[in-house]
């Protein structure tokens, strides 16, 4: 049927069965055994759309793209025209399969044709095919055509009328698109070898949307009786232990006769279940086999006709009857009191046994093992040594808590001592020993006294050592360009003028002359040496600081590392001075480097400051981009998109979602309010395409992508 751009993708699926010879025969499926396929056609894998049909397959045109019309068809693996829902190709294990894929028009036409030839005369076959309508229940406003396909098989003369046919009936559209299979069991003429398959658009409609389908596998193959195996206990597998080897039995092919009466054997033999031999002079009905010793597969070729058998194109196979020979497991370690005996039965060991009982009655210090060697509980153990005790001390053995009891006081500490005599416990006398001995006064700095402190039992140093400089390092501002008027920086002692000397010095040894207060403005870094003394006490005292010079950022620079509409735009900000740098964006935290990522469109300004707080400097730069979204509401707020800054030359064009060129906008304009001929357009997606020259360069490129209209 004919699609517009609103029409969704569809599958068609076929599932049939049937067994009769009437020109109206039902779709079915063989209902006993089959021999291996005749005919395949998967229609390959790939990327790519095609190859065409050969002229003579069929009445429809090809296209080599996704979209075929009414009326035409194409081969591929995926079918994102108008919506169609095809998951993947039917044939399993292909990666990219495709499948055949039409666009079925309102006329009862052959849209594929193929003639199978190697067949055998009087022979019972099946053809089956998997069918998928690819339109989702959605498309065509959910009342589009359904697929409905007849498969005719035909005289290879292509006259006559077909032989036997049967059609699908309506296969609707589905929200989860399934693969379905359909299938035609036919009896070939005397003398006939080859047909001609026919697949019939079976759905003629005046409705212009719907009926699109795609198409897999399709296999022809015999069809027999069903046959079952089995041996004389009416089992269809045995499984025997290693035990139990070698094996013999006498296994039967059992035909339940619907398909034909006369049957012709050829016995097959696998290890593997999937390469088969035959087994030589084998060819009754039963089979007797000896000396197995491993897992065995048997099976039989059946045909109506001895020369069939060995035409692979004519035969069926039957059943599988498996020999499983499982290997009998090594007998188990056992514990020293446990036997093991074989059951063949199970192919398995069987234990018994039960471990000696553990002795009662143990003293508290014992415990029991268990000994391998003699298969016995061992007992050990030894009553725990009395403790040493002290000379105040004595021990008794408990033989509930199985310890020994300590008791005893050792003799109370005297008191009443002074502050600096000590005692000292003597275990030869088993008494307190008292010593003394008052601490010597410590010597001290000429600011220092001492008191001693009977509370305490110490010397007490009363005194402080003028403190000069609570800090090591201070920060001197310096401004090369000039740009700010920094503060400057004061040394200051916090001594009084009146009862301290004061000399300084820069880098330790150069005397600074005239300097003699107690503080001092340097105007350069290095390091300050200031030596103090006291005119009272006569005590002398230095210090020393390291004065650095640090400044504001002399240059700022930014650079954008991204060009415009990039996922991730990204800007470095750099600051050359004589001085340590953060920095911060849009007066954000602040950083220690200056790469800033996944920045949104617009302006962006970017601070650089000194650690060391001597000043800071900024600028900022414009990010390309477009917006995701706008809302046409008439409130003054994203009511247009448009992409800024992308320059006066840019071109923007505006689609919908089917390629329908909505609009064309000038970034220097007012952009697009969401209309299209006067009339508001609804809240969906749409695509745009801009042409513009990269900001910074001379590059003419081009980009696509969509946003969002929301009301």
């Amino acid at each position: 049927m004919q699609n517009s751009f609103l029409n969704l993708k569809i599958v068609i699926i076929f599932c049939v069965s049937f067994l009769s010879k009437d020109i109206h025969a039902q779709l079915g499926f063989c209902q006993g055994n089959s021999g291996d396929p005749i005919f395949i056609e998967t229609f390959g894998i790939g990327t790519t759309y095609g190859p065409q049909l050969p002229a003579s397959t069929t009445t429809y045109d090809f296209v080599g793209f996704n979209g075929p019309q009414d009326g035409q068809y194409t081969i591929g693996s995926s079918t994102f025209a108008y919506g169609w829902n095809m998951p993947s190709d039917h044939t399993l294990g292909d990666i990219n399969g495709k499948a055949l894929i039409v666009n079925a028009n309102s006329n009862e036409e052959e849209f594929y044709t193929v003639p199978v030839s190697g067949l055998c005369e009087n022979t019972t076959y099946e053809f089956s095919a998997w069918l998928l309508n690819i339109l989702p229940t959605t498309g065509c406003g959910g009342n589009g055509v359904p697929v409905n396909v007849r498969f005719e098989i035909w005289n290879i003369t292509n006259t006559g009328g077909p032989l036997f046919e049967g059609a699908t009936g309506n296969v609707f559209s589905s929200a989860t698109p399934t693969w379905l299979q359909y299938g035609l069991v036919f009896t070939t003429d005397p003398g006939q070898t080859s047909v001609i398959l026919k697949m019939i658009n079976n759905a003629p409609s005046t409705n212009p949307c719907g009926n699109d389908l795609a198409i897999d596998d399709i296999v022809f193959k015999t069809c027999g009786n069903l046959i079952a195996v089995e041996d004389t206990n009416s089992n269809d597998s045995v499984e025997i232990c290693s035990s139990q080897i070698p094996y013999s039995e006498t296994i039967t092919a059992v035909p339940d006769g619907v398909v034909f009466d006369v049957h012709f054997y050829q016995w097959q033999t696998s290890t593997d279940g999937i390469n088969w031999v035959d087994v030589a002079g084998e060819t009754n009905v039963s089979i007797s086999v000896s000396g197995i010793t491993t897992t065995t597969f048997y099976r039989s070729k059946v045909a109506e006709f001895a020369a069939n058998l060995n035409d692979s194109d004519c035969l069926t196979f039957s059943d599988v009857y498996e020999i499983i020979a499982n290997e009998a497991p090594i007998q188990p370690n056992l514990e020293c009191w446990e036997n093991a005996t074989f059951n063949d039965s199970t192919c398995s060991w069987s234990v018994t046994g039960t471990q000696p009982l553990e002795p009662t009655e143990l003293e508290c210090w014992e415990v029991a093992t268990f000994s391998t060697t003699t298969c016995s509980w061992e007992v050990t153990g030894t009553q725990p040594t009395q403790p040493t005790v002290e000379c105040w001390e004595s021990a008794i053995f408990n033989d509930v808590s199985c310890v020994w009891e300590v008791t005893g006081i050792q003799p109370e500490e005297p008191t009443g001592l002074d502050c600096w005599e000590t005692t000292v416990f003597d275990i030869s006398s088993c008494s307190w020993v008292i010593s003394d001995e008052q601490p010597v006064q410590p010597i001290m700095e000429c600011w220092q006294i001492a008191s001693f402190d009977t509370t305490t039992c110490q010397w007490e140093i009363f005194g402080e050592q003028d403190m000069i400089f609570t800090e090591d390092n201070f920060i001197l501002c310096v401004n090369t360009n000039g740009s700010e008027v920094l503060e400057p920086l004061l040394l200051e002692t916090g001594l009084s003028d009146t009862n301290y000397s004061f000399v300084w010095f820069l880098n330790t040894t150069t005397e600074l002359v005239g300097e003699t207060n107690s503080s001092l403005m340097p105007t350069e870094g290095g390091t300050y040496k200031v030596i103090v003394t006291n005119l009272i006490t006569g005590c002398e005292n230095e210090d020393e600081m390291l004065v650095i010079e640090s400044e504001p950022p002399a240059t700022l620079t930014i650079e954008r590392l991204t060009q415009a509409f990039a996922e991730n735009h990204v800007l470095l900000a750099t600051a050359e001075g004589d001085g340590e740098y953060e920095y911060s964006l849009d007066n954000g935290p602040w950083q220690e480097e200056g790469l800033f990522t996944n920045l949104s469109a617009g302006q962006h300004k970017i601070t650089a400051r000194d650690k060391n707080g001597c000043g800071s400097d900024f600028d900022s730069e414009f990010i390309v981009d477009y917006p995701k979204y706008f809302t046409p509401n008439d409130d003054g707020y994203n009511d247009t998109w448009n992409i800024a800054r992308i320059g006066e030359n840019a071109k923007i064009y505006i689609f919908d979602r089917y390629g329908k060129l909505l609009k064309q906008i000038s970034p220097e304009g007012t952009g697009w309010d969401g209309t299209y001929n006067g009339n508001n357009m609804p809240t969906d997606g749409y695509w745009f395409t801009v042409e513009y020259t990269e900001p910074g360069t001379t590059d003419r490129k081009e980009f696509k992508d969509h946003f969002t209209l929301k009301r």
